[in-house]
């Protein structure tokens, strides 16, 4: 029997899903890939325990040697020593007497004392008659008591030259201490009781003492503000209750009234040196050296003259400041000593003597006679360190005449013997 074809039947419903086979077994390993870019970087961790310290190093090499350090305090005395012989043990003998030591200077004769008191004795017998004397200098007097007979001026100077000439400075007798190295100590010859007293080389405070004694005792009278008027330099005077000193930074001298508390006058000083390295005396800071005598005003200055700078002077009437003279290219260098003063009209300079503590006036030179001199007056520095000198001339009592000076911070006073 021949079998037939049906038709198709109708599609059956999806079956239901199988489940998961087992995984196969993993392929080859692939090709390395290229590197990737650098990530961010990370915050900081937080730090870590201190480790434990490592052992010492070798020693470095030694240093250079250090700076000296400040001299220490004064210990407290030691016991007693006991003397040794050479073999270094004990012993009780004596030293060797020394050789006899250089004799010492001859200190001068003193001025007469003022007159004692007491009951006058009964009169002794008459002595034999003695040996005349020889005949003696003469005699001195100020010209405000015996008259212009007596005073310098260019036709009458020999007859005071020889009684003004200083011939010996005394043991230098010190008066009280300050605080400042450089300053100027100054006296009035009309005012002889009364000192003056500045500070530094560049300043505006003047002080006034009405004695010695208070002056010792840093007991000012008076004190003066020269704001507006400032000074240069240490080497001011003091005359007639007037202040005359080099103007800060200026080709002038001025006067100061102390009276008015004002300039009074001034005078020009063309050609000088005021403001430069070159410095009238070594060691020093002043240009001006103004200095009052029996004579008048004068004013010791430097001046370039070629290649090198001379010493000049000036005379002044203290009043009014008029020009009355000027002595140029004197034979002294500007620099060349240390510092300078002028009594009865003849400059004294003074220089250093070689020797520790001390100082020794060589050359003069005669204002009136126009003449170089010399002496042989010795000073003793006992600070190492002077900037300053004046020439106080007491006009009531020559015997009290003297060097005023600033050494080191300390007023010194030298009494002078005519």
């Amino acid at each position: 029997m021949r079998a037939t074809t049906g038709q198709m039947g109708q599609k059956g419903s999806r079956g239901e899903t199988g489940r998961v086979g087992e995984p196969g077994a993993d392929g080859p390993r692939g090709p390395q890939g290229l590197p990737g870019v650098n990530g961010i970087t990370g915050p900081s961790g937080r730090r870590g325990k201190r480790g434990l310290p490592g052992q010492s190093g070798n020693p470095g090499k030694a240093g250079n040697p250090g700076m000296p350090g400040h001299k220490g305090l004064k210990g407290e005395p030691g016991d007693p020593g006991t003397a040794m012989n050479i073999n270094g043990a004990n012993c009780t003998c004596v030293g060797q007497k020394g050789e006899k030591g250089i004799r010492g200077l001859i200190g001068f004769n003193g001025y007469k004392g003022d007159k004692g008191y007491g009951m006058q004795g009964f009169p002794g017998p008459q002595g034999p008659a003695g040996h005349k004397g020889a005949k003696g200098d003469p005699g001195y007097c100020h010209a405000s008591q015996c008259g212009d007979a007596y005073k310098r001026t260019p036709d009458k100077d020999k007859l005071d030259s020889q009684v003004c000439r200083i011939k010996r400075v005394s043991t230098p007798i010190f008066v009280r201490h300050d605080v400042s190295v450089h300053g100027s100590f100054l006296a009035d010859p009309l005012q002889p009781q009364k000192f003056w007293l500045s500070r530094d080389y560049h300043g505006q405070q003047l002080e006034e003492f009405s004695s010695l004694q208070n002056l010792k005792n840093r007991i000012p009278d008076k004190r003066y503000n020269l704001r507006f008027n400032r000074y240069h330099g240490t080497q001011h005077a003091i005359y007639n209750n007037s202040f005359y000193y080099q103007f800060s930074g200026k080709q002038h001298v001025v006067k100061y009234d102390l009276g008015l508390h004002d300039v009074a006058s001034a005078v020009h000083i063309p050609h000088s040196h005021f403001n430069d390295s070159e410095y009238l005396y070594k060691g020093s800071k002043s240009y001006y050296d103004v200095i009052a005598d029996e004579n008048g005003l004068w004013v010791v200055y430097g001046r370039p003259r070629g290649s090198s700078s001379k010493l000049h002077v000036m005379k002044l009437d203290p009043v009014t400041l008029e020009v009355k003279r000027v002595w140029r290219k004197l034979p002294f260098e500007v620099g060349q000593y240390t510092n300078s003063i002028i009594a009865c009209g003849i400059l004294y300079l003074i220089q250093e003597d070689g020797q520790v503590k001390r100082a020794r006036i060589k050359d003069t030179f005669d204002l009136y006679n126009g003449e170089r001199g010399s002496a042989d007056i010795n000073l003793k520095i006992p600070f190492r360190r002077n900037t300053m000198f004046s020439f106080y001339t007491n006009t009531s009592d020559r015997r009290s005449s003297a060097l005023l000076a600033w050494d080191n911070g300390n007023l010194i006073k030298y009494p002078i013997l005519f």
